[in-house]
């Protein structure tokens, strides 16, 4: 593996667990569901990244890109949620 595809590699890893660890504190169900799902996701593309290519070009797989826009919607969700919390305890 190439080092900047194993650097990827291992900041999915790092996400996937920060992802859980918000989960585990996480008091709303669905946003805890969602972030566990954000981590699986997570390794999986980590995964997707360590198999070795069949050819030379390495191309960005579905994962990849669905990853990608489901990261930016869960972002999305984790700052209306903290932003909900936080109207609601003042």
């Amino acid at each position: 593996m190439r080092n900047g595809a194993r650097l990827r590699s291992e900041h999915y890893r790092d996400m996937a667990v920060h992802f859980r660890t918000l989960a585990e504190t996480e008091p709303l169900t669905s946003l805890r569901r969602h972030l566990r799902r954000l981590a699986a996701q997570h390794d999986e593309l980590a995964a997707d990244m360590e198999t070795p290519a069949t050819d030379e070009r390495h191309t960005p797989s579905a994962t990849a890109v669905h990853l990608g826009r489901r990261t930016a919607a869960g972002v999305a969700l984790l700052i209306a949620a903290g932003a909900t919390r936080l109207l609601q305890s003042n």
